[in-house]
């Protein structure tokens, strides 16, 4: 892009913080590397795209949404190499590359499958090897998966966001890596910590979550025109779907108004009265009857109705091409607003040659909760940064709340107040320090204005009005420091103007929305199972709000002006769909008659990907049931030497579980021991990156509630001890 681009659209209140960096991005017939190209020139990177042979048809409808990138040859490229400050690579880099002379201290980022282990690999084999597809489909038949290989445009993301840490560090020479596999692990793992303190085994349960989450219902169920996403977090919200049913007889009996006994002791049976309610209503109607009556609920959206969203059309979302919608930039002037419009974008941050790419030394003040919004703050605190976790006594993370079932609590740690015990809080917290303070009162709002002069970063996952009706609106924000920068990652709006506003967003519903869940289901089925075993966009979210917080921490440090992202779970995770929106719209643009189905052996579960030619063969010869409704008599070496035989690709779908062995079995660190200052040691999930030959850990767990209240006090804003006792005592501290 242009500088003269850059300064016009300063106008808009939006900066480009690549602008002036050469970036090369190859591809090996992948996403990944396309992606992060798209991501990195919306950003106003220069980008030069390889590929060692002419991109496929989707694939160029896709960089037709970005025109100043063309695909070149390898040769192509590096006559126009010049200075590479980066180079973003699926695989092994090609020779050729390796030796030119302009990438001599280029930072290269490997986007791998698994490991150094990158040739054979596909998405849906990282989702098999991960744990993440044992979790998806019915219980009885074989496995499924996320589709439209969505998985590498997560990892091009992540590709895009170290490339934007590299910059910001303006660090040269660094080699990072971002595996496949290690990612799904993550986003599987995460889930498996929900369930299994609740005493949920992970493993797929249908068209339900697994234990449907630990309260009833976590499901989708059929309507009169089509399928519905229904969940229940409280007694009250049930009490509202009984109310939108009527109160049928059958809920005046006791066990059907107990919403954990139900979701793990008869959900079969309840799951019957439940469907026979929703299908006498069309998905209008339920959802009118969920906002009136206050539970979550969103139609199963089909491709085809999620792209004429005109709320994401409203806000600039869509991008079109050729005459059909696909989803734009996610950097744009809806979604970035810098502090300052007149603010210069200056020189990239000098060269660095000592040290390894880190944040240290950043500020982060967090007030998201849940999973999504503090995952983007663990991930800051795994590279260095300082992160308060900011609540209040009566606002805390609602995931400190869901702590174990006590036939899960050891021994050890019977006395500890059950609000420190929840492996999924330690996990998406770890590394932050904790205070409470009262934002709502005079005092605690002047408070958090100090502690904003003192930081660079805010996190938080309100709705839209929440921090203006607490009077710490952007406006305010950035007075206190012009160089603050707010990521504000929404559920499902950037601002008031989407739909009703009593519709409460959950991962499910996002997913349900954006045409996701209709998209997983069995071979000559037109009925969905979905993917509810893994609330795959709050990770998504996480990742792409920690990508475009650090596009705007290098334009703050560029330009001296801060900015305020805003971001909803409903674009993140629609941006890493353009395959389904194009192919619904235009289904010749499909091309590759490979396909991948999931069989069951006698002794497991497979994923297999041949040529239709291939397919034949294996049916006719091997006796497969394509419905994978039943085992077939083999075993499962026998069919992963047939499909060899075939020239296909087949892996075992592995449970969850393998992460207590993902050391030992691939050589890579995803499960790290912590110590927890009350529950002594646990082991964390890593992120799956790593940086100079080392994989970016965890290195504390989560704090305790309240326990650097007094401590950062002191330091941070200076209070003297008499000071914040009074503050105490009017519970501003707490």
């Amino acid at each position: 892009m242009s500088a003269s681009a850059i300064l016009s659209d300063t106008a808009n209140g939006i900066t480009y913080p690549l602008e002036g960096y050469r970036i090369l991005c190859v591809g090996k017939g992948g996403r990944a590397a396309l992606h992060a190209a798209r991501m990195l020139a919306d950003m106003g990177a220069d980008i030069l795209y390889a590929e060692p042979s002419s991109p496929d048809t989707l694939a160029r409808v896709m960089l037709a949404r970005t025109p100043t990138i063309a695909p070149l040859t390898f040769d192509e490229a590096l006559a126009k190499a010049g200075d590479i400050f980066a180079v973003v690579h699926e695989g092994a880099l090609d020779p050729a590359f390796e030796a030119a002379p302009a990438l001599a201290d280029a930072s290269r980022i490997r986007l791998n499958w698994l490991g150094e282990a990158d040739e054979g690999g596909s998405d849906e084999g990282a989702q098999a090897v991960s744990g993440a597809a044992c979790a998806i489909g019915e219980r009885e038949r074989a496995p499924l998966w996320f589709p439209h290989r969505m998985g590498e445009y997560i990892q091009g993301v992540n590709g895009a966001g170290m490339a934007l840490l590299f910059a910001l560090d303006g660090r040269r020479g660094v080699r990072g890596e971002v595996a496949l596999s290690d990612l799904w692990a993550y986003a599987a793992g995460t889930m498996r910590m929900l369930c299994e303190p609740k005493g949920i085994p992970y493993f797929r349960d249908g068209r339900r979550s697994p234990g449907n989450g630990g309260v009833y219902p976590q499901r989708l169920f059929k309507a009169k025109d089509g399928f519905i996403t229904l969940l229940c977090r409280s007694s009250k919200e049930w009490a509202g779907i009984l109310e939108a049913f009527g109160n049928p007889e059958w809920s005046e009996n006791p066990k059907f108004r107990d919403i954990l006994s139900m979701a793990r002791e008869y959900p079969d049976e309840t799951d019957v009265l439940v469907e026979g309610e929703t299908q006498r209503f069309t998905k209008a109607e339920l959802f009118k009857l969920a906002i009136k009556n206050g539970f979550p609920l969103a139609a199963v959206r089909t491709p085809l109705e999620a792209v004429e969203d005109e709320y994401l059309a409203r806000q600039g979302f869509w991008s079109e091409s050729g005459g059909k919608r696909m989803p734009g930039s996610l950097w744009r002037p809806e979604t970035f607003r810098t502090a300052d419009a007149g603010a210069a974008l200056g020189d990239a941050p000098p060269r660095n040659t000592a040290g390894g790419p880190d944040l240290t030394g950043y500020r982060v003040l967090d007030l998201a909760w849940v999973w999504a919004g503090p995952m983007v703050g663990s991930m800051l605190a795994d590279m260095g940064a300082e992160v308060l976790k900011v609540e209040h006594e009566k606002r805390l993370d609602n995931m400190r709340l869901r702590g174990k079932l006590p036939s899960a609590i050891p021994d050890a740690q019977k006395d500890i107040d059950p609000r420190e015990t929840d492996p999924l809080f330690h996990n998406v917290n770890r590394g932050k320090k904790s205070i409470l303070l009262d934002m709502k009162s005079e005092e605690g709002r002047a408070l958090f204005l100090e502690l904003v002069a003192k930081s660079d970063i805010i996190l938080e996952s309100f709705r839209p009005h929440v921090l203006d009706a607490w009077g710490l609106g952007f406006d305010v924000l950035k007075k206190a420091n012009p160089k603050i920068v707010l990521l504000s990652l929404r559920g499902l709006e950037l601002d008031e103007s989407f739909g009703p506003s009593g519709l409460r967003s959950y991962a499910p519903i996002t997913s349900s929305l954006c045409g996701l869940e209709s998209q997983i289901g069995y071979p000559g089925s037109d009925e969905p199972t979905g993917g509810m075993a893994i609330g795959i966009s709050d990770p998504v979210a996480g990742w792409h709000g920690f990508t475009l917080l650090l596009g705007a921490l290098l334009a703050a440090k560029r330009s001296g002006s801060g900015g305020w992202i805003r971001l909803s779970q409903l674009e993140t995770l629609s941006s890493m769909l353009p395959e389904m929106f194009l192919t619904a719209q235009d289904p010749s643009l499909a091309g590759d008659p490979v396909r991948s189905r999931s069989v069951r052996c006698a002794d497991g579960d497979i994923i297999v990907k041949l040529d239709p030619a291939g397919w034949d063969k294996l049916v006719v010869n091997g006796g497969i049931d394509m419905s994978g409704a039943d085992p077939r008599s083999g075993k499962m070496d026998e069919l992963l030497l047939a499909v060899e035989m075939l020239g296909g690709q087949a892996w075992p779908v592995l449970n969850v579980d393998i992460h207590d062995r993902w050391k030992q079995v691939f050589g890579r660190d995803l499960m790290v021991p912590v110590d927890h200052v009350l529950c002594g040691e646990e082991e964390l999930l890593t992120h799956g990156w790593k940086i100079d030959g080392k994989t970016v850990i965890p290195h504390a767990s989560a704090p305790v509630i309240g326990a650097d209240t007094d401590t950062e006090m002191a330091s941070l804003l200076r209070l003297a001890p008499d000071r914040i006792a009074a503050l105490r005592g009017n519970r501003t501290l707490s």
